[in-house]
């Protein structure tokens, strides 16, 4: 039965300011390098990847963009530059999406505990949430559904899209580009890129039956 109150979500993330001093700890280099010079060069190599997969920590990411929509018509999210804009963001998430079905793509794993996680750093009050691959009356999440709670591979956003011949916003970045985009400052590039995941993902839930109501209106048409 398709959720008759949907809220179709995305978050984009970055690393915290001071990443440096929880992710900076990193294998010792192989016996055989004996150069210091290529042992300092092999430790920066490392730190630089542990940092990259700290945007998917939720202990180590920062929130830098939401995106969500509730009637398939409009957008509604914001941008965070640092923690004081981050924390107010998350207050504007969790009042907008107040009585509604979280809808959206690994949701349950990801997007969700770090929400939850943030707003806990930041002080910031949050629903208790039921984030159970199989609650009843919890969040919807379409990676889930597709490969029966993990009984099968996972695949990307992008590969199911591409699957069920869904055509969304022209996008050139994928979420793994967000940190870079962040340091060059291209704060317009990321809110592009959440709302093109927020629209694919409300065509692909549509397409599978979870929701039943129009497709979102075109990502140049629409600003949030």
């Amino acid at each position: 039965m398709p959720v008759t109150n949907p809220v179709v979500i995305d978050f984009e993330t970055s690393v915290i300011a001071n990443i440096a001093d929880y992710a900076n700890e990193v294998p010792k280099p192989p016996a055989r390098m004996k150069d210091p010079e290529k042992i300092k060069a092999w430790i920066e190599e490392r730190q630089a990847k542990q940092a990259e997969f700290a945007a998917l920590d939720v202990d180590l990411a920062r929130i830098v963009c939401v995106c969500w929509s509730t009637d398939g018509k409009k957008l509604g999210g914001g941008i965070a530059q640092d923690e004081k804009e981050e924390a107010a963001l998350l207050r504007k998430f969790w009042d907008a999406t107040r009585g509604k079905v979280f809808v959206g793509f690994n949701i349950i794993d990801f997007d969700l505990p770090l929400a939850i996680r943030r707003s806990q750093y930041l002080d910031v009050t949050h629903p208790d949430l039921d984030l159970g691959r199989y609650a009843r009356n919890g969040p919807v999440d379409l990676m889930q559904i597709l490969t029966w709670n993990g009984k099968l591979n996972y695949r990307r956003l992008e590969f199911y899209c591409k699957r069920f011949g869904i055509v969304g916003p022209e996008d050139k970045h994928t979420g793994a580009d967000v940190p870079g985009l962040v340091m060059l400052g291209d704060w317009a590039a990321v809110k592009r890129h959440c709302a093109a995941d927020v629209i694919k993902e409300w065509k692909l839930a549509e397409r599978m039956g979870v929701i039943n109501l129009p497709a979102p209106i075109n990502l140049k048409e629409q600003a949030f």
